[in-house]
């Protein structure tokens, strides 16, 4: 960087993380840093010079220059900033569509049990973690993809309807609306379940590239020991017709190199075409969407059970429930003798 970009890079940096910057005269930045960055600084405020004349002329500035730490550390703060960022729901708050019982009755089925009858309903903030992960194919050429993964913060599960629609969404870094918090699971727990999606993906990309890379090793070991098959069949058939011992001595040896660099050849070529894979968190981005939240009331023999739905304003679908003892969405529930709802696999 020139010393106009080090000026801009700074600029812009500080800037989208939400400090207050102004440039009082050529070459000086006036810094009120967010309450998040304090820490890293040690100060709240900060006069920045960007050239050795200035920071020499104006008292307490900091000079900031190629090699300065406090460059350094802002380079290293930019190179982290986007793997975990926060966006929020740009658009109105969502309603209740009149027809959601009917949308509950025809998305949800609940066996052995009485249609449910929606209780009531209320909008509240969930937030849909978006895990994208890296994964790196190496055999006989290496592909590199972004695999991602949406989770469900209050219920815990991918959600594939959103994912696919969630590109075309504008989301925004501040919010424009007020509304209560969901409750929602650690994330730890949320990432778990972003791992055990994304390795059915991870599959669904190795798979071909494992046939793909079996048809080739097949061709090129069958290229290597036809190759290696002549060599050493003419070897031996001069071995079987020469008298001379030094000639045969010779041939022995050459014969066993040969042997010995067949060997390598074949380990050289099945492990060009081994599939490896690296797979990684590349970055997280928090989705903050307000949902409609129903508690619902089901049925079942002489007990009334309840339990509470997720309307999607972007999927425009009541999202499926997890099973309390698999933790997959179900669309389909039987109740347990616990009174949870479980899916028929785990009945």
């Amino acid at each position: 960087m020139n010393d106009s970009s080090v000026v801009d890079f700074v600029v812009a940096y500080l800037e989208r993380v939400g400090a207050v910057v102004e440039q009082p005269g050529y070459a000086l930045a006036e810094v009120l840093l967010p309450e998040s960055l304090v820490p890293v600084f040690g100060r709240e405020e900060m006069l920045l010079a960007f050239d050795y004349e200035v920071a020499q002329e104006t008292p307490g500035s900091i000079f900031i220059t190629h090699g300065s730490s406090l460059l350094d550390t802002i380079v290293r703060l930019a190179a982290d900033y986007g793997k975990q960022t926060v966006l929020y729901w740009s658009g109105e708050l969502p309603s209740a569509p009149r027809s959601l019982e009917q949308k509950i009755h025809d998305q949800i089925d609940y066996l052995q049990c009485r249609p449910p009858r929606l209780d009531t309903h209320w909008v509240a903030e969930n937030i849909f973690y978006g895990f994208y992960f890296r994964g790196i194919f190496r055999s006989f050429e290496k592909t590199e993809e972004i695999l991602p993964v949406i989770v469900d913060g209050y219920q815990a599960i991918a959600t594939p309807g959103f994912e696919k629609q969630v590109n075309s969404l504008f989301f925004q870094e501040q919010p424009d609306y007020r509304v209560a918090s969901a409750p929602l699971s650690p994330l730890s727990c949320l990432y778990q379940v972003a791992c055990r999606e994304v390795k059915k993906l991870v599959l669904e990309k190795a798979v071909p590239l494992c046939k793909e890379a079996a048809k080739l090793q097949e061709k090129e070991l069958a290229k290597v020991c036809g190759y290696y098959e002549s060599t050493e069949a003419e070897i031996r058939r001069k071995l079987r017709t020469t008298t001379d011992p030094v000639r045969k001595e010779r041939l022995e040896k050459q014969l066993a190199a040969t042997i010995e660099d067949r060997r390598r050849r074949i380990d050289d070529t099945r492990g060009r075409y081994q599939v490896d894979i690296d797979l990684r968190l590349d970055h997280l981005v928090a989705y903050h969407l307000p949902c409609v939240f129903a508690r619902v009331k089901i049925q079942h023999k002489k007990k009334i059970l309840e339990q509470i739905l997720v309307y999607n304003p972007v999927t425009e679908e009541v999202d499926p429930p997890p099973c309390p003892i698999c933790g997959q969405a179900a669309r389909c529930l039987i109740p347990d003798r616990d009174g949870r709802f479980t899916c028929p696999d785990c009945h």
